[in-house]
């Protein structure tokens, strides 16, 4: 680790080895930790604004920073009781030990159980500030703002944080009900552990999380609820356990304070909550009847949708369903991506809507080159286009004042360049008509994707209507490709996601390290067996060594009982069109030194 990057000073985490850190962007102060070090060579890259460089030119930015953040923590001999900040929060009854420098304020984290100081969370004032939060020693897990209200009171309201439980105490001077925020839906253990283990027991516990308008968050929001409501009631102390839903237009605790609302209203919205849903346990077989019908008429579940290579079709008992996620396992350089792209090339030609996370490969120089080739019959790159972009870029200049476009890229026309469609050069006019034909749609970046920001995309194209997803190759979608559990995780996020909206998803996955002779397997997968449980269907792609350009796809897992495991389709690609088809070898392979596929009698189905 060298000196002059100090990693203590850093919010971030390292990955399981040690040898990466993932913190925030001294570039472009990104709120989320998209910045990643190499640890050994100081080397770093955002995956937001794409800077990149050394360990100079990065310890210069963080120290920049770090020195402004450091002297503005340095003002501690200054604190001050928060009045100001937390009055203009509606929260004048007390300051409970909150205090501000004038530039963080400082909330004090109480152990419960020793009654002491365990740490200290600052919170920047300004929201422009890159570092909003810095956190000195380890915290509770759990933000109670007063001890003393915690013992005395007959029930608790559960928030988000830390300022919702100061409103919550604002609205109940009685001291009645107390209040403790944890540390955001996705960090609930501190609380369950602190609730489930503690001799205290209050008669109803509350629970009221932000009210948030984006529908990701909704869920999220649903599931951390869900898990929290099962923790307390597998507890210690059982309490009677209400949902609190405030007015639509109120997004948490401290917006209803300052919305005017008062002790009275909370006594009315505590009334007014509901017991959370008993869960369904019990399911009689008769209420399935009306599900069941509908998953029998409906093709693309029950038998899924053609790929339109029939060897595929035969293997999957059908095609490709929806909920489901397919693998394409295979080493690099077996022809995986042109198997994909003449795939993908029939379903759009067919009109079937794609999308396509390409993590590895660029739209504009890779994907559609070869989706192009494939509709021509020939490889576009090689073709002599100079007199046709020479011809655009004339075009170009003549109807429009600003910078020449991308001459592949234009798929928003405006008047000026409609007026001239009519006069491209007929190659370009083709190209451009056929993307424009194509329900295509890529995502945005390269390289590593949250879940969080793969889904809203999906969850984007999944309002246009669109129900196949394509997402090669699944390691570069992850910092720690090696991390066999972050692999795992992810697979498990999107197989969950999948049969939630219905969508199928196909994913290329190479293989972890192996040794020379060992065959290729769910076992060689990264992410290890439990990736082999989660996906659906596994498909393995290997060369035929001594058969030019001819490669072999075996269905080594299927879920559904129609597939059938071990099945083997032979694929050949074609040079000059660019395409896979599928091929069949009618004549038995002896093991002799051959110099190309014209010593076999091999027939293509041109599909």
């Amino acid at each position: 680790m060298h000196e002059d990057i100090n990693y203590d000073d850093l919010e971030g985490n390292f990955s399981n080895d040690g040898k990466n850190f993932r913190t925030y962007c001294p570039f472009c102060h990104h709120h989320k930790k998209n910045l990643a070090i190499l640890v050994e060579t100081g080397q770093f890259q955002c995956f937001v604004c794409g800077e990149t460089g050394g360990r100079v030119k990065l310890a210069q930015a963080l120290s920049s920073t770090l020195n402004s953040a450091q002297q503005d923590l340095n003002k501690n001999q200054q604190l001050q009781p928060a009045h100001s900040y937390l009055s203009l929060r509606s929260i004048t009854s007390s300051t409970h030990n909150i205090q501000t420098d004038g530039t963080y304020l400082h909330i004090p984290y109480i152990n419960y159980k020793t009654g002491k100081v365990q740490a200290t969370k600052y919170k920047a004032l300004n929201p422009t500030n890159p570092y909003k939060y810095k956190l000195e020693g380890k915290t509770t897990g759990y933000y109670i703002p007063s001890i003393e209200s915690f013992n005395s009171a007959d029930d608790l309201i559960i928030v988000e944080g830390e300022i919702d439980a100061l409103s919550v105490l604002e609205l109940s001077p009685d001291s009645k009900i107390t209040s403790l925020a944890t540390l955001g839906i996705n960090s609930l253990s501190g609380t369950v552990d602190l609730l489930s283990t503690i001799p205290k027991t209050f008669k109803t516990i509350y629970i009221w999380f932000d009210n948030d308008s984006d529908d990701l968050v909704k869920s999220k929001v649903r599931d951390a609820v869900d898990k929290l409501i099962t923790a307390l009631k597998a507890g210690l102390n059982r309490p009677e356990i209400r949902l609190i839903s405030p007015p639509q237009h109120i997004k948490d605790p401290n917006e209803y304070l300052m919305s005017g609302y008062g002790p009275e209203h909370l006594t009315e919205l505590l009334r007014a909550s509901q017991r959370p849903p008993l869960p369904k346990i019990v399911k009689p077989a008769h209420i399935y009847f009306e599900p069941l019908l509908k998953f029998l008429k409906d093709k693309d579940r029950k038998m899924g949708h053609t790929t339109l290579i029939d060897g595929i079709d035969k293997a999957l008992g059908g095609g490709k369903r929806l909920g489901e996620i397919t693998v394409t396992h295979a080493e690099a350089k077996t022809g995986k991506n042109s198997l994909w792209h003449s795939m993908m090339f029939m379903w759009l030609e067919a009109q079937i809507p794609v999308g396509y996370a390409s993590r590895e490969l660029s739209p504009e120089s890779e994907v559609l080159p070869h989706l192009l080739s494939i509709w021509k019959k020939e490889p576009i790159v090689k073709m002599d286009l100079s007199q046709s972009l020479e011809e655009f870029d004339r075009i170009s200049s003549l109807n429009s004042d600003g910078p020449r476009p991308n001459s592949l890229n234009l798929l928003e026309n405006s008047a000026e360049e409609n007026s001239a469609e009519e006069n491209l050069p007929t190659i370009l006019k083709e190209f451009r008509q056929k993307l424009q034909d194509w329900p295509l749609y890529f995502a945005d970046g390269y390289g590593v994707i949250e879940f969080e920001d793969l889904s809203t995309w999906m969850l984007a194209l999944i309002e246009e209507g669109v129900k196949y997803f394509w997402i090669d190759h699944l390691h570069h979608c992850l910092i720690e490709s090696e991390d066999y559990k972050q692999v795992a995780k992810l697979c498990m996020q999107l197989k969950a996601f999948a049969l939630k909206h219905q969508i199928h998803i196909d994913l290329i996955i190479q293989p972890k390290l192996t040794t020379p002779d060992q065959k290729l397997s769910k076992s060689t997968l990264r992410g290890g067996s439990v990736l082999g449980q989660v996906v659906d269907n596994i498909f393995i792609l290997e060369r035929e060594a001594q058969i030019p350009n001819v490669s072999k796809l075996t269905l080594d897992t299927a879920r559904s009982h129609l597939a059938k495991e071990g099945t083997i389709t032979y694929l050949e690609y074609l040079p000059q069109s660019q395409k896979v088809v599928e091929t069949t070898i009618v004549k038995e392979f002896t093991n002799q030194n051959v110099d190309s596929a014209d010593n076999f009698n091999i027939d293509n189905k041109k599909l």
